[in-house]
């Protein structure tokens, strides 16, 4: 019996942010002047400094979902459920503006084992498609009936194996991407040593994304047959039989958003904090103090479901406590 839900090494797209240095400790555009203040607050009069503005950088590497999908007639109602879950899932991709490709591939062996289903001439879901959250949808309601026996370890490589140019999923896994794998299953895998034993695998899956942050193997499965995979790679396991999906998924994309958590070089008098936005293409955004999350055990700033675009540039002001 696995495991209602488990976070193994999960990857993140970023590692935490910290201010752009100067080399002697300070960050970009911190204002170092001294000062005092009086400042009142519900617990009285709280000293603190003049107003600090710490500057950071905000990058987050491109996902890439791949969807590994069994669609045998007992997995009629848990594809049922996770294609409940799909549309909302992008909605939530698309709010924390994570730039994704999600594909589907058939967990069967076939001829065309490995390779990323179409609907419409559009091999995976992004957020350039007209409806990226129903095409998704479509894309997993349209995997075929089993002919064959469920290969979830081999479909997953081939798959993987033809991301290069000229081959049969070209353009899908992107240079420094974040590889997210969701397998969906409640068989037991009758993957063989050919052509990938599951250490060749994992051994595989390291190399091809060093990066512990930038890889995922995640599954939602009825057996321990990728148990292995999940520890030695990193993903969150999940079990097929514990509907809904939204937790297991919400987990999931915790890995490949972008960390909106910002630490401080200086304990901040919380009610002060306030953040401004540049976004790449020049917009600016406020975000008052009431939408703002702050921490004071790590002394992080979060900007709670703000998520910027990557390259924007995150500027936090807040007078310090003396």
């Amino acid at each position: 019996m696995i495991a209602t839900w488990l976070v193994l090494g999960a990857c993140s797209s970023t590692n935490v942010v910290l201010p752009t240095g100067d080399g002697d400790g300070t960050p970009h555009d911190t204002d170092t002047t001294g000062g005092t203040t009086e400042t009142a607050s519900d617990s009285g009069h709280v000293p603190v400094g003049d107003p600090v503005t710490e500057s950071f950088p905000y990058a987050v590497a491109p996902a890439d979902v791949l969807f590994i999908i069994d669609a045998s007639t007992s997995m009629i109602g848990y594809t049922e459920s996770l294609l409940g879950t799909l549309e909302g899932l992008v909605d939530t991709w698309m709010a924390r503006n994570i730039d994704f490709h999600a594909g589907v591939v058939d967990i069967d062996e076939s001829d065309i084992q490995g390779q990323l289903l179409s609907i419409g001439g559009r091999r995976w879901s992004d957020p350039l498609a007209p409806t990226p959250g129903s095409l998704l949808r479509e894309l997993v309601d349209d995997v075929p009936d089993p002919s064959t026996q469920e290969e979830g370890r081999t479909s997953t490589y081939l798959a993987l194996t033809a991301m290069g140019p000229g081959l049969a999923n070209d353009g899908f896994l992107r240079p420094g991407s974040d590889l997210a794998i969701i397998l969906h299953s409640d068989e037991v895998d009758q993957s063989d040593d050919n052509p990938v034993s599951t250490q060749q695998f994992i051994d595989y899956l390291l190399a091809l994304r060093p990066d512990p942050n930038l890889r995922g193997f995640n599954t939602i499965v009825a057996t321990e047959d990728f148990h292995d995979i999940s520890v030695a790679v990193g993903g969150v396991v999940w079990s097929v039989s514990n509907e809904p999906y939204g937790p297991a998924l919400d987990a999931v994309t915790a890995t490949i958003q972008g960390n909106n958590a910002f630490v401080l070089t200086e304990a901040p008098w919380a009610p002060s904090i306030t953040a401004h936005v540049v976004e790449p293409d020049g917009t600016e955004v406020d975000l008052p103090n009431d939408s703002l999350d702050y921490d004071s055990k790590t002394n992080t700033v979060d900007l709670d479901e703000y998520y910027p675009d990557s390259g924007a540039t995150v500027e936090i002001t807040y007078n310090p406590l003396l």
